[in-house]
């Protein structure tokens, strides 16, 4: 959308225009205001006050006439401007969004959340934007809008909105190259995401957990890696599951047994590629057999034999700390919790729950029961 500038002078007043009539007054008022290139505090006011008032019985095509006036003039009242940025036509709305220096933030965060997409376009070109916008935007627009978002030149986006961006697989498949390719996802995000990541990313997000596992080593002194310690009764039915009682059934079962919510767990079942179902293959510490039996019943019908092969050759290659530190990630993320740097949690803490199935450590209070029982399969 252009907007061109008014002619200088009264001139350019319709003279067949009946100003008697209220719903033609703020046009021919604006025209008005912005003809001066100055106004002072008091003209400022009284425009405002008759704009405001006259902007609910003003024609629609009036007020984009109006929008693409006041967008770029210095001394536009910023309640009318507001009052434009979040007119029900998009058409008014967008010029006022797109050039207007300052708008509130909840007038802002509104657009963001209702659209549409050519509204949020219009927010992503302004050169800044609260962190709460661009979250909202990060979480809602389109590919489009999002492209404006991590468009070279602009700042980098906060966490929160990254975060967002790695929650939409559909839009991670088309620009996740690129962020990988200018490695814009932190570690954090990369590992707790891992499911919804595009390939890129999930390459990325692999190497981050296999040096988080060796980091964490680390600092327990050299100690002996972590390891999946499932009692083999419970492996015993995750693989039963598989093999007799569905997708949904060993959904569950995987569930149950990782702490990860349902709609997680069904979410690493139909996953067209199968890594996350070898991920978590891997965390529960199933034999190989094993694992080669659950990955072709699970997602053997759509891939080829080859696309199997290098399935299991990813699981032969992850590390059992790797894979720990990833499901870990998951289950922080699935709780409501931020996966953010400041409150990642060693390995040793984020595998206590299989430590304690295998006897080795006291449960947590909170999951003494559901542990004990666990054990007792």
């Amino acid at each position: 959308m252009t907007c061109t500038e008014p002619p200088r002078g009264t001139s350019f007043l319709d003279p067949k225009r009946d100003l008697a009539r209220r719903d033609c007054l703020l046009l021919a008022a604006t025209e008005l205001f912005v003809a001066r290139d100055r106004h002072d505090r008091s003209e400022r006011r009284l425009f405002g006050e008759l704009a405001l008032n006259l902007l609910p019985d003003t024609p629609v095509g009036d007020r984009r006439r109006i929008a693409c006036l006041l967008a770029r003039t210095p001394d536009a009242p910023p309640e009318v401007l507001n009052a434009l940025a979040a007119d029900p036509d998009p058409l008014v709305a967008y010029p006022v969004l797109l050039h207007a220096a300052v708008l509130p933030e909840d007038t802002l965060l509104a657009v963001a959340e209702r659209g549409p997409d050519s509204l949020r376009r219009a927010l992503s070109r302004r050169p800044e934007l609260p962190e709460s916008v661009l979250e909202r935007l990060a979480a809602r627009g389109d590919e489009a809008a999002v492209r404006l978002l991590i468009a070279h030149g602009r700042p980098l986006l906060p966490v929160p909105a990254l975060a967002a961006l790695c929650a939409r697989p559909e839009i991670m498949a088309v620009i996740g190259p690129e962020l990988a390719g200018r490695a814009l996802l932190p570690s954090d995000l990369l590992i707790a995401h891992y499911p919804t990541l595009d390939a890129a990313n999930r390459q990325r997000a692999i190497a981050a957990a296999e040096l988080r596992a060796l980091a964490d080593r680390a600092r327990q002194g050299g100690t002996r890696a972590p390891q999946p310690a499932f009692k083999p009764a419970l492996l015993q039915r995750i693989v039963a599951a598989a093999l007799t009682g569905g997708r949904a059934s060993f959904a569950r079962q995987i569930a149950y047994a990782l702490g990860l919510s349902a709609g997680l767990a069904a979410r690493v079942t139909v996953d067209a590629s199968g890594e996350p179902l070898v991920v978590c293959l891997k965390a529960l510490g199933l034999a190989p057999a094993s694992v080669a039996t659950v990955v072709v019943r699970i997602v053997g019908r759509t891939l080829s034999i080859e696309q199997l092969r290098a399935l299991l050759a990813f699981h032969d290659a992850l590390s059992p700390a790797a894979a720990l530190v990833l499901v870990g990630r998951w289950r922080v993320l699935e709780g409501g919790q931020a996966a953010t740097p400041e409150r990642h949690a060693p390995l040793h803490q984020e595998t206590r729950l299989q430590a304690s199935r295998s006897g080795s450590e006291a449960p947590a209070p909170a999951r003494k029961d559901v542990d004990r029982e666990r054990q007792a399969s």
